[in-house]
């Protein structure tokens, strides 16, 4: 059984607009795979979304069941989403508490397939800008990825 760590970044010039998502998939603290995209206009939190849905796709491709995915993200809204708010909005047929419609639903609805499927996926929250390398690497890389407007990212 492999643990692959993946960390996922989803970054936006200004919040909506140009953006980028991507993430870097580690195993035993070496690189393994890096992939990110560009997208015309998005916001923040939809950037972080598609990072985290592209990452489970990617694994779910390439390994199967016995293995373990970690989402490490440094971001609070999907990873909050994923382990607290989704059984709360199911329950409540996608309304958040204040009654208003959950944001993002489509791509909730996504990772809500994913989550149901594959209970080998976790997530974990990690403090954003802190000094962790991989962390670093994927924010970089979404940074380059929309300045320069690059359509898709593989290495």
């Amino acid at each position: 059984m492999s643990r692959i760590v993946v960390y996922t970044d989803g970054s936006t010039k200004e919040n909506p607009g140009l953006g980028a998502y991507g993430f870097v998939a580690v195993d035993k603290d070496e690189v393994i795979y890096r992939s990110g995209e560009f997208v015309n206009m998005m916001t923040n939190n939809q950037a972080e979304l598609l990072a985290t849905i592209s990452a489970i796709e990617w694994f779910i491709k390439k390994y199967d069941s016995s293995n373990l995915l970690v989402i490490k993200t440094d971001s609070k809204y999907c990873y909050s989403g994923f382990n607290v708010w989704m059984e709360k909005w199911i329950k409540k047929d996608w309304k958040r508490a204040d009654g208003k419609d959950v944001a993002n639903i489509e791509l909730w609805k996504k990772l809500l397939v994913y989550k149901e499927k594959y209970s080998n996926i976790k997530f974990e929250w990690i403090k954003g800008h802190s000094g962790n390398k991989f962390n670093d690497m994927v924010d970089e890389m979404c940074k380059k990825i929309w300045k320069k407007k690059e359509k898709k990212y593989e290495q």
